[in-house]
């Protein structure tokens, strides 16, 4: 009684960290957690089967079980006779038996002393408060109320009225029914195939050449300073072309001449090929006569073609 008497609160113990709280739901979690683990670890043991082939595990009958215990037995009784084992100061002589109490008095005095140590170096209830990592009672009851609020607010979204029905989510296409699912996998693979059918009939790389779709590096180079040249020439023609300025100058000059003009207009007459006869205006201060012109070809008439049976 006086021991119950002087024993900590369970308030003291919590607080000192001897004794962690929990709430339902991370008593839960851990027991879920250890649920799962369990389970696993029964989905990778090995089955009967793989025990038997590794001669781990025997199939004897029931006759032949008894048979293997009596053997045992008897080769244990057999062993244990004290005709055939040794004695115990034989053993103690071999050092096979050795008396350790005082060895073992040490490490237990070891382990107390380590024990100890560690419960004075380990850090104070109020700095674990301060880290987070020890809570009081009044902030393990917040946060179960916060996790309590989560969940109400969650159940409401959820609700009925709130959330969508699974024919709406069906409608919008979020869920997805067996005819779409196989609608949208056929298509798939109907893609898939037309892709694979047109990969295997597009033409080869040397046909692609041929063709001259693909250039090799040689054409391209050639292509390249092709258009490099004619780049080149334009550009020389365009700088040695007349200015605004020069092309003014010469329109107004043969305004002012009128036999440059005439001159011009019979070269333009020559040039179409339709030149009569046409008087050459001398310059101006010479007394020659103008060389008289070629007569003009006379044009040619053209054959009218007749067509039959056709008006």
């Amino acid at each position: 009684s006086k021991a119950l008497e002087a024993r900590p609160d369970k308030t003291e113990v919590v607080d000192s960290g001897v004794l962690v709280e929990q709430t339902p739901v991370a008593a839960e979690l851990e027991k879920n957690l250890k649920k799962a683990a369990l389970t696993n670890s029964l989905k990778d043991r090995p089955t009967r089967e793989s025990l038997e082939d590794s001669a781990i595990l025997i199939d004897m009958t029931p006759e032949a079980h008894a048979l293997e215990k009596s053997l045992a037995s008897s080769m244990l009784s057999r062993n244990l006779n004290a005709t055939n084992r040794p004695s115990y100061d034989a053993l103690k002589k071999d050092n096979i038996i050795v008396d350790n109490f005082k060895g073992k008095e040490l490490e237990k005095a070891m382990a107390k002393d380590t024990v100890k140590v560690g419960l004075e170096k380990r850090a104070d209830a109020d700095d674990l408060k301060d880290k987070g990592v020890l809570k009081t009672a009044k902030e393990a009851n917040k946060e179960s109320l916060e996790k309590n609020m989560a969940k109400d607010k969650l159940a409401k979204e959820l609700g009925k009225g709130q959330r969508p029905t699974v024919d709406e989510l069906k409608d919008k296409g979020v869920v997805k029914d067996s005819m779409r699912i196989r609608a949208e996998s056929l298509s798939t693979e109907m893609a898939k195939t037309s892709l694979k059918s047109d990969l295997a009939n597009r033409p080869s790389a040397d046909e692609v050449k041929k063709a001259g779709i693909v250039k090799t590096a040689a054409q391209a180079t050639s292509g390249t300073l092709e258009k490099k040249m004619a780049a080149d020439q334009l550009s020389q023609k365009v700088s040695r072309r007349p200015s605004v300025q020069e092309i003014k100058e010469m329109s107004i000059g043969a305004e002012a001449d009128p036999e440059a003009k005439v001159l011009k207009e019979m070269a333009k007459k020559e040039s179409s090929g339709s030149v009569g006869s046409a008087v050459l205006v001398s310059p101006k201060g010479s007394d020659e006569s103008p060389p008289t012109p070629p007569p003009a070809a006379s044009p040619k008439k053209k054959k009218k073609k007749k067509f039959f049976g056709l008006f």
